[in-house]
């Protein structure tokens, strides 16, 4: 049986984080959904288990909708001590 070369969802977040983190920017909720990741907040909990630092902002725009992104702040994957 061939095995999947899709990368899990979590592994996405982390490179789209990544990727914002390079630009100096954060990843919008949006982003996640555009990419297909529907359960972001679980797969965002389990990053921050394994270590990651991803902190969420969240703010009303003009109409009243809430919207919210996320920094990556610490990798431990690639972040020196």
């Amino acid at each position: 049986m061939k095995k999947s070369s899709r990368i899990s969802q979590a592994e996405l977040i982390v490179r789209m984080l990544r990727k914002a983190r390079t630009e100096d920017r954060a990843v919008r909720v949006s982003e996640l959904m555009m990419a297909g990741i529907a359960h972001f907040t679980t797969r965002i909990m389990e990053l921050r288990q394994r270590g990651f630092g991803i902190e969420n902002e969240m703010w009303r725009n003009l109409d009243g909708r809430v919207c919210s992104q996320y920094w990556l702040t610490c990798d431990p994957e690639q972040d020196s001590e």
